[in-house]
C-alpha cells in the first residue's frame, strides 16, 4: 500500500500531457539558439569592425532568457521518463537543472534591465551552469538504463535535449 509520500511522489511525475509540450519547447530551443548564436556572431563581428556593440548582444541576451525558459518544460519531462531509473538520483537532477536555468535566466534578465553589467553578471551565469552540468550528467547516468523506444515523442524529447547538453542520444534514450 503507498503511503502519502509515495502517492505524492507518483502524481509529481505522472503529467504526460507535458511531454509533447516539453518536445515543441525542444524544437523551439534550438530554433532560439540558432538565432541566440548568429546574434553572438554578429555581436563580435561588430565589436571587431566598429569597435562598439550596435545591438546585437541585447538581442543574445534575450534569446538566452528565452531558450532557457523554453528548457524548463524539459527539465521536468526528463526527470518524468528517468524517474524509474533512479527516483531520488531524478529529483536531484531536477533541482539541480531547475535552480541552474532559473539562475540563468534571472541573471540574463538583469543583465538586460542593467541592474548588472555584463562583468558583474559573467561570473555568476558561468556559477549557474554549475548546477546545469550536474543536471546533464545525471541525466545521461539514468538514460544509460532507460527503456524508451526509439522513435517515440519521448525520445525526440532527449535527442533535443542531448544535441544541446553534447551528450549522445544514446546514453539519453537506450
Amino acid at each position: 500500500m503507498n503511503g502519502p509520500a509515495e502517492a505524492l511522489e507518483s502524481e509529481a511525475v505522472r503529467p504526460l500531457w507535458l511531454i509533447p509540450i516539453a518536445g515543441w519547447c525542444a524544437y523551439l530551443s534550438g530554433i532560439v539558439s540558432v538565432f541566440g548564436i548568429a546574434f553572438l556572431i554578429a555581436l563580435y563581428v561588430t565589436l571587431f569592425a566598429y569597435g562598439e556593440d550596435v545591438g546585437f548582444g541585447r538581442l543574445n541576451d534575450f534569446s538566452v532568457i528565452i531558450h532557457y525558459s523554453l528548457t524548463l518544460p524539459i527539465a521536468l519531462v526528463l526527470r518524468q521518463l528517468l524517474h524509474q531509473n533512479g527516483p531520488g538520483l531524478s529529483l536531484i537532477g531536477l533541482l539541480l537543472g531547475v535552480s541552474g536555468i532559473v539562475s540563468v535566466i534571472v541573471l540574463q534578465a538583469l543583465l538586460v534591465v542593467g541592474v548588472l553589467s555584463f562583468g558583474q553578471q559573467v561570473g555568476f551565469v558561468i556559477l549557474a551552469f554549475v548546477p546545469i552540468v550536474g543536471w546533464f550528467v545525471i541525466n545521461g547516468r539514468l538514460g544509460d538504463s532507460s527503456d524508451v523506444p526509439p522513435g517515440s515523442m519521448r525520445l525526440q524529447v532527449c535527442r533535443c535535449q542531448g544535441k544541446r547538453s553534447g551528450i549522445s542520444v544514446e546514453r539519453l534514450c537506450q
